[in-house]
């Protein structure tokens, strides 16, 4: 597939500064999913690492390679962080999910739509936290959280905002907290659900909030000892 290297906002310049990028395919795994598969920019017929530097390149030799479907930034040792935000946007009217929208300007970093339209990627700073998480956020939308990771994000360049990079630590760590107790207080009331199906008490199963999603964005700081109230 011809491919036609983004073209990167200078908020993304420290990132294009540096000798970290690859090129990636879309290939179909084992048990068919889609995925995106790094490849060298100085040898794109072999796949890149995220733990050898010597098959990074940088962005000027990987914005020029034909025959892939994107590029990529090596996150690996940097202090460079970063929020996949799936399934949050319409990709025909561009709406975006209220929660995920709350999330870009609570993080007030660079935001960039993904290659699939239909996702956001909020990229910026972290000094100190220490994050590889996916985490299932509400509505179907999905957050994952990467600081200090071992890994690469494909790159569009279509930027939503007018952001720079700024810090993530606080909201990372606070949105990764804020998720872990809203999905124990789920599986919380599921179980409780679940044990209620098989008593004797159906109208309460009927009436049981078991789906009903909290949001961690409008009540932050959500207290899991409360799902018991």
């Amino acid at each position: 597939m011809a491919h036609k290297a983004p073209s990167l906002p200078p908020a993304l310049k420290r990132l294009i500064d540096l000798n970290r990028w690859v090129v990636w395919r879309w290939e179909v795994t084992k048990k068919g999913k889609p995925t995106k598969v790094p490849y060298q920019a100085h040898h794109p017929e072999r796949k890149a690492s995220t733990k050898d530097p010597q098959t990074w390149a940088p962005y000027a030799v990987a914005a020029k390679v034909r025959d892939v479907d994107g590029i990529g930034f090596v996150l690996t040792d940097t202090e460079f962080a970063a929020f996949d935000i799936d399934d949050c946007r319409n990709a025909a009217t561009g709406e975006i999910h209220p929660w995920a929208q709350k999330l870009v300007e609570r993080a007030n970093s660079y935001t960039e739509i993904t290659t699939s339209g239909t996702g956001l990627r909020i990229i910026g700073l972290a000094k100190n936290a220490v994050h590889h998480r996916k985490q299932p956020a509400i509505d179907g939308v999905t957050c994952e959280a990467y600081s200090h990771a071992t890994r690469y994000i494909a790159m569009t360049g279509d930027q939503l905002n007018g952001a720079g990079l700024v810090n993530l630590d606080t909201v990372m760590d606070e949105v990764v907290a804020e998720l872990d107790q809203l999905n124990a207080c789920s599986t919380y009331w599921e179980n409780i659900a679940k044990t209620l199906e098989n008593s004797l008490m159906p109208q309460i199963v009927r009436s049981w909030p078991r789906t009903k999603k909290l949001d961690p964005i409008n009540a932050p700081h959500i207290n899991v000892l409360t799902c018991a109230t």
